[in-house]
């Protein structure tokens, strides 16, 4: 189970790393990495009341992956549609002052993962107090942010397509909450227990895939007529 969890761990940072990533002002960047920082450091007063029988109990509950799997569909599919909004918004300048802070916003999957790891760290580092661990995890945190954006920007450079990326790695985080606690558990038998892939999500995942691929499409017929339009008018004109 916790190779699963990692999985949604790190595709949740990733998202959130992208969406930081095209954040159209240094303020909201900002405003972005330090509110994962202090949220970093303030659950520390939580934390510490954790100890390790809870950890292992609630990570020993099969019922964990379906409760992570649920709340990232819900939230994937809702950062799609705000992204596609924060899209039109940014080019069309219309609601831009009220999308544009959408890229502040962390993932609630890495909010959670934040306190678990959190609690973990507590439990196992010795010899630091409470206050300097929970410190050095918001610091962590914030370092980690701050230079996984700066080296995205550096090696995708165009904001276009860091978007575009983010709405993939969301589409990415519903198929795999879609299939992994299926690969996990599988299907309950009189026999045995053994995987297989259920006729609706198959559906659903084909559908979003497809979905997805029409809007892509259309999209880049459109951009082609526009240039097309654009240079015969110029030659014309011009």
């Amino acid at each position: 189970m916790w190779i699963f969890l990692i999985v949604f761990v790190l595709f949740s940072f990733a998202y959130t790393v992208f969406n930081l990533s095209i954040a159209e002002s240094r303020k909201i960047l900002i405003t972005g990495v330090s509110f994962l920082a202090l949220f970093g450091f303030t659950i520390h007063f939580l934390t510490v009341q954790e100890n390790n029988q809870t950890l292992l109990k609630i990570l020993d509950q099969p019922q964990i992956i379906s409760v992570v799997a649920i709340v990232q569909i819900i939230e994937s599919l809702l950062m799609i549609f705000l992204s596609l909004e924060q899209i039109k918004s940014h080019y069309l300048n219309k609601w831009r002052v009220f999308f544009q802070w959408l890229s502040a916003f962390p993932s609630v999957i890495l909010l959670a993962s934040l306190y678990f790891l959190q609690v973990y760290a507590l439990l196992y580092i010795e010899g630091i107090s409470f206050g300097m661990i929970a410190f050095g995890f918001s610091l962590g945190v914030a370092i980690l942010l701050m230079t996984g954006v700066f080296l995205l920007k550096k090696i995708i450079r165009e904001w276009e397509i860091r978007t575009e990326l983010k709405m993939l790695i969301s589409l990415v985080q519903i198929l795999l909450a879609m299939f992994l606690p299926l690969i996990v558990f599988g299907t309950k038998t009189f026999e045995s227990n053994e995987f297989i892939i259920e006729p609706m999500a198959l559906i659903i995942c084909f559908s979003i895939i497809a979905a997805f691929s029409l809007w892509g499409l259309i999209k880049y017929k459109l951009n082609i007529k526009t240039k097309l339009w654009e240079r015969l008018i110029t030659l014309f004109i011009g």
